[in-house]
């Protein structure tokens, strides 16, 4: 370590400020450090000047913190040495766009498998959606399941992910099968297992499995905001800079066909039965939480992880206020604690509002 040289911060490794704490979320590792919003004072002030430089300004006890900060920093390869810092120009995370009219679509279903048909999928190709996911919530066949895979096969779908209940479908061998056969399947969830594994097809195919032990029955058991769920790299980031990291280009249909922005909220723009994605995409208010920041959020706005962290408009601590906090979130960004959400007494009533009661233990 060098203290007459500049230093300059990787252009990957983005700093983040909470009201207590902030974050250096490096977005080419895939990882993120949490540090005290001393450290992220001090970075965003002196970034491009040199070690040596910055100790003058300091008495011996901080020089000690500084300099215990920069062996940090060093170590996980977040700064480097440079005579020309300038040289060095920030990425711009101002602009998110794609050639999608929707980037996005979830379709749960129940026992109505009808609603994936050609019109549907001309309609995500006529939208460009590239992202799909199927939530079965009742036992399927195995044909069945194989016969709305394919019907993607020559869509503008890139990637498919299937949500299954444990032993609605033959085990291991069939899965195996699916991830063989389609390669646009990404990952295959089976929740209410008895245990919590993964298990991946061959490289080849590069499919995740995984059994989750969580109980879902319908789309009441979404919207959980959860470390596990954090998202870090450059395409999620940027995104969330600027849109919704939830609900921005995403459309849905629920088990009854009604089309929306996600299955989990009450406001439908059509049923697919009469309505096509197109039509209800074009409808009055469907845009209206695309452009909802974390920056925007109660709670979140203060939150170190905002810009890695999914969202839920579909419940809220505040049903009244699009931008509340979201309800199945139990971090607390002025305290650094996470915390059961389900038990907090502030949190009941709005519980009760979204009969949430009948997925809480």
């Amino acid at each position: 370590m060098q203290t007459d040289i500049p230093f300059k911060m990787f252009e990957n490794c983005i700093l983040v400020k909470g009201i207590k704490r902030s974050t250096i979320v490096d977005l080419g590792r895939r990882k993120y450090h949490i540090i005290p919003n001393d450290l992220h004072d001090l970075l965003t002030k002196y970034d491009g000047k040199s070690i040596e430089h910055i100790m003058q300004f300091y008495d011996i006890e901080n020089q000690k913190t500084i300099s215990e900060y920069f062996k940090f920093l060093f170590d996980n390869e977040i700064i480097f040495h440079t005579e020309n810092p300038n040289h060095f120009p920030k990425i711009d995370f101002s602009n998110w766009k794609t050639p999608s009219l929707v980037y996005q679509c979830i379709i749960d279903l129940k026992s109505d498998y009808s609603v994936i048909n050609e019109d549907l999928v001309e309609s995500l190709d006529n939208l460009n959606c590239k992202f799909l996911q199927i939530r079965i919530y009742g036992n399927i066949k195995t044909q069945r399941l194989h016969d709305l895979i394919k019907k993607f096969e020559n869509s503008s779908i890139i990637g498919i992910d299937v949500y299954l209940k444990y032993k609605s479908i033959e085990e291991s061998e069939a899965l195996y099968d699916l991830a063989k056969t389609f390669q646009r399947v990404n990952n295959i969830v089976i929740f209410d297992s008895d245990t919590n594994k993964q298990l991946f097809t061959h490289k080849k195919h590069n499919v995740n499995i995984a059994y989750v032990k969580q109980k879902i029955t319908n789309c009441l058991s979404c919207g959980v905001v959860s470390p596990e769920y954090f998202s870090v790299n450059i395409q999620a980031f940027t995104e969330s800079s600027n849109f919704n990291s939830c609900l921005n280009q995403k459309i849905s249909i629920d088990e009854n066909g009604e089309i929306k922005n996600c299955p989990s909220m009450k406001e439908s723009f059509g049923n697919i039965k009469n309505v096509s994605l197109e039509e209800a995409l074009d409808k009055e208010g469907f845009k209206k939480y695309w452009k909802i920041t974390k920056d925007k959020i109660e709670g979140c706005k203060d939150c170190e992880f905002r810009h890695i962290c999914t969202d839920c408009r579909a419940y809220v601590e505040n049903p009244d206020d699009k931008y509340s906090k979201p309800l199945k979130c139990g971090y607390d960004p002025h305290t650094s604690k996470w915390e059961e959400w389900s038990t907090n007494p502030l949190k009941q009533k709005s519980i009760e509002h979204y009969g949430l009661r009948q997925i809480i233990k």
